[in-house]
C-alpha cells in the first residue's frame, strides 16, 4: 500500500486488474494518480480501503470497468464508474478524470458524494471536467475482461482519434508536455503514439 505521499502513479495501461488497479489501503495519504488507463472487471475505479484515503489528486485517468464478481475471495464490485467511500473529498481533488461501464449504467461513490449521472458526479463532487466514455474510446477492439482470473494476450489501449478523451486533458508541466495537438489524451497515451 501507499502510505505517505507524494506518491505517484502516473502513464500505467492497466487490463484484467482482478480487485483494484491501486492499493490505497492503511490510511493511505498523499498518493499522485496521473494519466492511467484501467480497464478492469467490476467497479472501474475501486478502493475498498477501510480507512480514510487523505490528500489525494486525480488528473487525467481514463477508467472502464463493468459488470463484477468475487475472484479468489475478492469482490470486484456491481461495475460502477467509481466506488472509493473511504476517499476525503474534503483534502482530495480529482478532475479531468474519464469514467466509464460496459453495464450501461453510470453510478457512483467518491467519499460521501454519490451519483447516478455524469452530470450528479461533476455537481456533487471536484470532477468539474469528468467525461463518460465506453470501450469504444480505444482504436483497437478491447473486449471486457470478464474473467479476470484468466490469462489475457496483451490488449493495446491506445486512444482512437476523435473521441472525448482526446486534447482535453489538464496540462501537467513536466508530466503531459510531449502531447501533439491543442492538449495531451486523457489516459496512459496519445492518440497515434507507439507502445512502449
Amino acid at each position: 500500500p501507499s502510505l505517505g505521499g507524494p506518491t505517484y502513479f502516473t502513464h500505467n495501461a492497466m487490463y484484467n486488474v482482478v480487485y483494484s488497479a491501486f492499493k490505497l489501503h492503511n490510511g493511505s495519504i498523499g498518493d499522485v494518480i496521473l494519466h492511467n488507463t484501467v480497464v478492469k472487471n467490476g467497479d472501474a475505479l475501486g478502493v475498498y480501503a477501510g480507512a480514510s484515503i487523505r490528500r489525494a489528486l486525480f488528473r487525467n485517468n481514463l477508467f472502464i470497468g463493468g459488470p463484477g464478481g468475487t475472484w479468489a475471495g475478492y469482490n470486484t464490485g456491481s461495475g460502477r464508474v467509481a466506488a472509493v467511500a473511504d476517499l476525503d473529498i474534503s483534502s482530495s481533488s480529482l478532475d479531468f478524470d474519464a469514467y466509464g461501464s460496459t453495464t450501461g449504467l453510470f453510478s457512483g461513490a467518491l467519499g460521501s458524494a454519490r451519483f447516478s449521472s455524469l452530470a450528479a458526479l461533476r455537481s456533487a463532487t471536484s470532477e468539474k471536467h469528468a467525461l463518460q466514455v465506453s470501450l469504444s474510446t480505444f482504436a483497437a477492439s478491447v473486449a471486457y475482461p470478464a474473467l479476470p482470473m484468466s490469462a489475457y494476450a496483451p490488449v493495446d489501449l491506445r486512444p482512437k482519434a476523435g473521441t472525448a478523451i482526446e486534447n482535453v486533458a489538464l496540462r501537467i508541466p513536466n508530466v503531459n508536455d510531449g502531447y501533439t495537438g491543442n492538449a495531451a489524451e486523457i489516459g496512459a497515451y496519445e492518440v497515434g503514439a507507439a507502445l512502449p
